[in-house]
């Protein structure tokens, strides 16, 4: 008789290499079979014994090999079955703004050697997270930055790392100032605000010296989303904006899609493609009525709308198209003039 069992395993919590131990039975007078199909062992105290050699074995082999990205419960595991391992690598992954549809995200996986300069960023919903990143982009911090790892808290040089946290926005709009942080605005954006300055406020924490400084930074975006507002296109997304050639519609665009765009899975929704490009278009708006105002949000409008049907316009040629209030609407082909 042949059973299949995986008996024991062990997976890194980076990396995601796992590890199983394959072994020949012969005697093995403490080991039972469930009656009465036989296909499964009795989870008595011989196969606890059973299993635990497996993963002593997997422990063994990794103290063999010298390095590893065990969990710190991992760790202790291996400790307690005997098997002395040194800590995990210190390694993470480069720090990266959560985006709303974190299924596709879209940035190049990194892991860089942990260091005395090195600080975790703790999990920011992607409305701060957004913000954050664009107004370090050019920040000396920056490169330091790294993905918080729960599983290897409890290592001695995971837990000395500096952290970042308590991220604000400081809005000066006139008479009318915001703080816009993780629990929404205060006061609340009821619209889109232009400010005359945006200042970034973020803690680094010191657990190890239980100390912490406090850096301001200079930001030209911040953003803030209702609760439903990953799956209710833009209504519900409110920007407060300093104007700056850095700021462009079409870099807005890009930042309103990581903060807000979540297609909708429902079996009654369009598709993913469909919804994202709605999503954009909508976007485009938006963007070009807040940095460009009304009459370019409107242009921005016409402009997607006819973009889908261009195919229709004969090769060589190129139309006038001339809309009124009440009138119909004029279509005007001719030949494509030669650039001037």
């Amino acid at each position: 008789m042949v059973l299949t069992r995986k008996l024991a395993s062990v997976s890194e919590s980076l990396g995601g290499k796992t590890y199983h131990a394959r072994l020949d039975i012969g005697a093995t007078p403490g080991l039972a079979l469930v009656l009465p199909a036989r296909k499964e062992f009795v989870e008595n105290a011989a196969f606890a014994a059973l299993q635990a050699a497996c993963k002593r074995a997997i422990y063994a082999a990794l103290a063999h090999k010298g390095r590893h990205r065990l969990s710190f419960e991992n760790w202790k595991e291996a400790r307690d079955l005997g098997v002395a391992l040194p800590e995990a690598d210190p390694c993470l992954p480069r720090w990266h703004a959560a985006i709303a549809e974190s299924d596709n995200v879209n940035v190049e996986y990194e892991e860089i050697a942990t260091s005395a300069d090195t600080i975790l960023v703790a999990d920011l919903e992607p409305d701060i997270a957004q913000g954050l990143e664009r107004a370090l982009r050019d920040h000396p911090l920056r490169p330091h930055l790294v993905e918080n790892h729960p599983a290897y808290a409890g290592y001695g040089w995971y837990d000395a790392l500096h952290q970042l946290g308590n991220v604000r926005f400081y809005v000066a709009a006139g008479e009318r100032d915001h703080v816009i942080a993780e629990n929404g605005s205060f006061p609340p954006l009821d619209d889109h605000v232009r400010a005359e300055t945006i200042e970034l406020r973020f803690c680094v924490f010191h657990r190890a010296s239980e100390t912490q400084r406090e850096e301001r930074i200079p930001a030209d975006v911040a953003f803030v989303v209702g609760e439903d507002g990953w799956y209710s296109g833009i209504d519900q997304i409110r920007i407060a904006y300093l104007p700056g050639d850095d700021l462009t519609p079409e870099t807005l665009v890009d930042l309103i899609e990581n903060v807000c765009f979540c297609a909708s899975d429902d079996s009654e929704a369009d598709s993913w493609d469909t919804q994202h490009e709605h999503f954009l278009r909508d976007a485009r708006e938006l963007a070009a009525r807040v940095l460009l105002g009304e009459d370019e949000a409107v242009a921005a409008r016409i402009r997607d709308t006819l973009a889908s049907i261009l195919w229709v316009i004969p090769k060589g040629r190129q139309v006038a198209i001339t809309v009124a209030p009440g009138t119909a609407i004029d279509v005007q082909l001719s030949a494509c003039q030669p650039a001037g």
